[in-house]
């Protein structure tokens, strides 16, 4: 079974003391928005190996999303991108002066 959600996390005290994502990596703001996907087999935010991301970007090469009209308006165009980076787990821009959020 795999589960997303989206969680808004705000950080309402100055301190020196930040929240981190759970991979340590990365400092939350003062509001932070993210997606993310969790499953009992691979936990929270599963890494891909490059391997993985080889294969998931030879699957999406030249694949068209099934809305392409949301897709046109969003990305300027209907094909999906490479992934770069994992998709299961994604900060949003949340926020008044970001498209979409």
């Amino acid at each position: 079974m795999i589960g997303q959600d989206e969680a808004i996390l705000i950080n309402i005290y100055p301190s020196s003391k930040h929240s981190v994502a759970p991979d340590g990596t990365a400092a939350l703001g003062p509001k932070d928005e993210w997606s993310c996907f969790v499953s009992r087999n691979f936990g929270f935010g599963h890494q891909l190996s490059q391997e993985q991301f080889k294969l998931m970007n030879e699957c999406r090469n030249d694949q068209v999303y099934l809305d392409t009209e949301a897709a046109m308006t969003i990305n300027e165009t209907m094909l999906k991108p490479k992934l770069t980076e994992t998709p299961f787990v994604y900060k949003l821009e949340y926020g008044k002066k970001y498209k979409g959020y």
